[in-house]
């Protein structure tokens, strides 16, 4: 019996105190991110089943899947769509060539590298509507710093009205998007890089291998995993790209750079739609949810094709 009642004791779970006192911890935390993120969400997801028009009536009505067969039908939805995937790739591509180029840079030895990291940092420091400010001054038709340096190089003979084009408009953003995203992706490459042990790359010297098959076989691998990352970063980022495109161009012109984003934007808070507008914001959720399980699912694959050559290799 009394081992019995020993057995008991022991299988009886006991409580650690530190996990109590942990979760007490982060009590406030758990009912700050409840109210700030979670209530808010699931406010967002019953208004996209409601019929809220607020030009028409204050009244909200259930509407079940009417909002999302709206976007159907919605011209201006489609076209947003494919610019903002368009508008996405063009800022993933720039971003992660630009920021590699920065990243290799950065890891040189030189006088002066201090200086260029910090400086380097900047753009990361602006908020993105002074940046779009910033652009649309840089590429006004008139008085914008770009043609008048052009114009003076003699690489065009006129003023170009950049903002005035939606193609080119469009790619004016890109740009703004691309520099505002460049220093936290080149932080991340240059921690990278400076975590690679550099007998890699003396043992390729060794080796014969030149400058680029260095970067080839050693230098990307080694990044592969953190290019990944910034691609899924980077996607979301400019899925829900907003206030660049707001102080740049308003969604000019004649609507040819009214990304996803932007879109709800003006059919929430300009036309008042707002249960439409939220149906808008489930369905961007649910491209970003599928971007990022697409990335994961990249990482975990290629974490599983590392591990099998480790395998192979040993």
């Amino acid at each position: 019996m009394a081992s019995t009642g020993a057995a008991r004791t022991r299988a009886r779970p006991r409580h650690d105190p530190d996990a109590r006192f942990g979760l007490i911890l982060l009590t406030p935390a758990a009912i700050l991110i409840t109210l700030i993120v979670i209530v808010p969400i699931a406010f967002a997801v019953c208004m996209a089943f409601l019929r809220i028009d607020l030009t028409r009536s204050t009244a909200w009505t259930f509407f079940g899947l009417g909002n999302f067969a709206q976007v159907a039908s919605d011209p201006l939805a489609a076209q947003a769509i494919l610019r903002s995937i368009y508008f996405a790739a063009l800022a993933v591509v720039g971003t992660l060539g630009a920021s590699l180029g920065v990243a290799l840079l950065l890891n040189e030895r030189f006088h002066g590298n201090g200086v260029m990291r910090v400086v380097s940092l900047i753009p990361w420091a602006v908020s993105p509507l002074a940046a779009g400010t910033t652009w649309f001054l840089l590429f006004d038709f008139s008085s914008g710093g770009l043609n008048g340096l052009l114009v003076s190089l003699g690489i065009l003979k006129q003023n170009v009205a950049w903002l005035g084009d939606a193609g080119l408009a469009l790619h004016a953003a890109a740009l703004g998007q691309i520099w505002l995203s460049v220093p936290l992706a080149s932080l991340l490459m240059l921690a990278r890089l400076q975590s690679t042990p550099s007998v890699l790359y003396r043992a390729a010297v060794v080796d014969g291998a030149n400058v680029w098959q260095r970067f080839r076989y050693v230098t990307l691998p080694s990044l592969r995993t953190t290019l990944i990352i910034l691609a899924l970063i980077e996607t979301i980022i400019s899925l829900q790209t907003f206030d660049l495109i707001y102080s740049l161009t308003r969604g000019g012109p004649a609507l040819g750079t009214v990304v996803f984003n932007f879109l709800i934007y003006q059919r929430g808070f300009v036309e008042l739609r707002l249960g439409y507008a939220a149906a808008l914001g489930l369905i961007l959720f649910a491209i970003v949810v599928v971007a990022s399980l697409v990335v994961f699912g990249l990482v975990q694959l290629d974490r599983v094709r590392v591990d099998h050559t480790t395998r192979t290799e040993e």
